[in-house]
């Protein structure tokens, strides 16, 4: 199988295991992308870490089945026939209320760039490579690589990156916002688990409050955010959460929230 998940406490892990493709996408991989993304809604972690396996995240696109496609003059169909499985895989995925990390392991490129994206954290190896890909290929980015990398990137800097599709390391894309955290390779297990363990030490809904709100933030109205913002205060403040937060903050200690517990 081309995707392994396992969930161990409160952290899901979805692990692309096509080393033999570089976790390339194709018709098996999504299905199986889209079912572990099933299996993490239902299982309810508070994170969710996405990975690859050996040399690579994701290369995105199968670049042996897009060739065929060119040989044998089809194309536009089998971009037809892979793309609305991936969108709504990614459209699945940005849904998700708890947090997500992508921990790129190694080559990130095209759509499995546009995966890591859409993540909320991105941490990388620091021997990992980065490249958009697709006008290398006279191709248009998809799988909402637009919408993420304008986001993040802001639209001048996104469209510069995208038409030039540089490859970059990984501290140069650290440079450019894309990630977050850069890792030495020796230390980038033990480095990911660190993080993704102090984001699972936040308490859940003030976390995901947090989240669902700076995403509407791009698109409500000011007197529209406000009244969000303070129905979510409102209640977080109901929560055993909120209470253990002002007792540790005055008695001067690490707060243990009470939603963090298995």
């Amino acid at each position: 199988m081309p995707i392994e998940y396992e969930k161990i406490g409160n952290v899901a892990w979805i692990r692309m295991v096509s080393p033999q493709t570089m976790n390339a996408f194709d018709g098996e991989m999504v299905h199986e992308f889209q079912k572990a993304l099933e299996q993490a809604k239902n299982d309810d972690p508070l994170v969710l870490v996405l990975t690859g396996k050996e040399r690579a995240f994701s290369v995105g696109g199968n670049i042996k089945l897009m060739k065929k496609g060119v040989d044998e003059g089809n194309s536009a169909q089998y971009m037809d026939s892979v793309l609305p499985h991936i969108n709504k895989a990614i459209e699945f995925f940005y849904s998700l209320p708890f947090l997500t990390v992508a921990a790129i392991n190694g080559a990130c490129a095209g759509a499995g760039l546009a995966l890591a994206l859409h993540c909320d954290f991105r941490i990388a190896k620091k021997s990992a490579v980065f490249a958009p890909g697709f006008l290398k290929l006279a191709g248009v980015p998809d799988s909402g690589t637009t919408y993420a990398a304008s986001r993040i990137m802001g639209y001048s800097k996104a469209l510069e990156f995208l038409l030039f599709s540089p490859v970059i390391d990984a501290n140069k894309a650290k440079e450019m916002g894309l990630v977050h955290r850069v890792f030495s390779d020796e230390e980038f297990e033990q480095k990911t688990t660190e993080f993704v363990k102090e984001l699972a030490s936040l308490p859940k809904f003030a976390s995901r409050e947090t989240k669902r709100l700076l995403r509407e933030a791009l698109e409500n109205p000011l007197s529209t955010h406000l009244e969000e913002e303070r129905k979510s205060m409102t209640a977080a403040a109901q929560l055993p959460d909120h209470k253990e937060g002002v007792y540790a903050f005055l008695e001067k200690r690490s707060p243990s929230f009470p939603s963090t517990k298995e």
